[in-house]
């Protein structure tokens, strides 16, 4: 497989830049399970920003992962490195909405984030957020095309979300194909970790480390192109993917 081919192939990255949330859902690991508060290091966000600059890079990125990217101090600097090195990528920012400012709104998009994805967990999203989106609406009503609220308390009252590899005690439906598609997309944890997964939350599965190899090889790793094969043939090659309920929905 060459660079180019590489590109086509991986169409979405995730990267954990902050381990950090605000908030504790019951339905999220960061409750049921828990891991130490941490920061990823600088150096190793920059490796993988420049590592898909060789590569070219024009996917989608979300730095995004178990924390709430706007709490982290350095997002404005990595939003900023991210667009000068991948211009024609898309950013997007997924966050719960309790720091979503008209004045984080109006910077980061300046900074060059695509696009915005609230998840409102609680009925309405967080009274920040919809404050922002009423300023947004007043003032420039077309820019609401770059926010999108996600409703996971529906999700979940329809029984349509999942239960992060079994981390998560959920009443929902039963699913028998891998809906979150790994064969296109990479998610890199806050150690550097690539995972098979953006639920496998305790890094059980790892096909290498971006801090000293470079992503194209780890995505062109036997193991990583076996693993992405059996998800692409319908087989679930781990426990964890066989109790995972992020899977296309077989109704009960």
């Amino acid at each position: 497989m060459n660079s180019n081919q590489f590109i086509k192939e991986m169409r979405n990255i995730i990267i954990e830049t902050t381990t950090y949330c605000n908030r504790r859902c019951y339905y999220c690991p960061n409750y049921t399970v828990g891991r130490k508060n941490k920061l990823m290091k600088r150096s190793t966000f920059y490796k993988i920003i420049n590592d898909l600059k060789i590569h070219s890079f024009q996917g989608s990125i979300e730095p995004t992962g178990y924390g709430e990217p706007l709490t982290d101090p350095r997002l404005e600097e990595f939003i900023a490195y991210m667009r000068k090195n991948l211009p024609n990528s898309n950013i997007r920012i997924v966050t719960n909405g309790d720091f979503f400012t008209i004045e984080k709104f109006l910077l980061l998009k300046y900074l060059g984030v695509n696009y915005f994805i609230i998840s409102s967990h609680i009925g309405n999203p967080p009274s920040a957020a919809i404050k922002t989106m009423n300023i947004i609406k007043k003032n420039n009503p077309d820019l609401l095309n770059v926010v999108y609220v996600k409703d996971v308390g529906k999700l979940i009252k329809n029984r349509d979300f999942h239960n992060r590899c079994g981390l998560v005690a959920l009443e929902i439906t039963k699913r028998d194909k891998c809906l979150y598609s790994p064969i296109k997309q990479m998610n890199i944890d806050v150690d550097g970790n690539v995972l098979f997964c953006c639920h496998d939350y305790l890094a059980k599965h790892v096909f290498g480390n971006v801090c000293n190899k470079d992503l194209y090889k780890i995505w062109n790793s036997k193991k990583y192109i076996k693993f992405r094969e059996s998800i692409d043939n319908g087989r679930l090659p781990y426990k964890m993917c066989k109790i995972c309920t992020g899977k296309e929905k077989t109704m009960i």
